[in-house]
């Protein structure tokens, strides 16, 4: 006779839990200025030095963890007159795949002077040129490194960019 059909395992379906990225490094401005809503203009600069510092460096992103072990197989149906006493007993699962590593933070930035706008709009370029001609930016820091991407024998995370370094950065 037939046995019934074994039970199965985990079948490798489980893989681990992704690891974290690494955090980004903090920014470094000297001056921001955010021009309100509606705003084309902001504060008159003139005459003015700015020394900058050097931007935060990034975290490393963290380490895949292993997949999990493959579950146990369920045991043969029961056999029938003049069979074996068991039917075949079910496969093993596969194990759960490894987690890919973290991907590395971005580096911290190293701005002289910051502008933006309230609304999102672009910063009128004139404006933007005067304060560039009133403020002397010294560049004295540098961009904070990228992370390192976490370890993972199967798929290593990536690493993060470096900050960047600018006078006068608008958006």
């Amino acid at each position: 006779g037939q046995g019934a059909a074994g039970g199965g395992g985990d079948r490798g379906r489980r893989a681990a839990p992704g690891a974290a990225g690494g955090g980004g490094g903090g920014a470094s401005i000297g001056i921001a200025i955010r021009l309100a809503r509606g705003a084309a203009r902001g504060p008159q600069l003139s005459d003015l030095r700015v020394v900058t510092a050097s931007g935060g460096d990034a975290g490393d992103g963290g380490l895949g963890a292993a997949g999990g072990a493959g579950g146990s197989g369920g045991l043969g149906g029961v056999g029938t007159f003049g069979c074996a006493r068991n039917a075949g007993r079910g496969g093993d699962g596969g194990a759960g795949g490894v987690a890919g590593g973290g991907g590395g933070g971005c580096g911290g930035s190293s701005w002289g002077v910051y502008l933006l706008h309230e609304a999102g709009d672009p910063v009128p370029s004139d404006y933007a040129d005067d304060v560039t001609r009133g403020v002397r930016v010294e560049i004295a820091g540098s961009a904070g490194r990228g992370g390192r991407g976490g370890f993972s024998p199967t798929h290593p995370g990536l690493a993060g960019r470096a900050g960047e370094v600018a006078s006068v950065l608008t958006e």
